[in-house]
């Protein structure tokens, strides 16, 4: 595990090749730059039930579309399941 001393964020980095920005002036940059591209989502498939389909979004050049990533249910239920996948790597392996 790395120090604290040694730990580098990318905000220190573009501080060190951009010295026109304050670290806060970039990071406010960045996110009021920032693009976002929905990864998940559940579908409604039966509005009576509240049954929804769980989906992901598939990067590879052959397919770039939506994917099932299992059998629809209960929101709650696909959440719990699902959720816990955003923001790792984990994400790709759902399908």
């Amino acid at each position: 595990m790395k120090s604290a001393s040694l730990r580098v964020t990318h905000i220190d980095f573009l501080r060190e090749i951009n010295m026109r920005f304050s670290a806060s002036g970039l990071e406010e940059r960045a996110v009021r730059n920032a693009h976002y591209t929905p990864v998940m989502r559940f579908v409604l498939q039966d509005e009576a039930k509240r049954v929804f389909r769980p989906e992901r979004y598939c990067f590879r050049g052959s397919v770039e579309d939506w994917i099932s990533i299992g059998e629809p249910d209960q929101l709650k239920k696909l959440t719990a399941k699902f959720l816990k996948h955003l923001g790792k790597d984990s994400l790709y392996e759902l399908y």
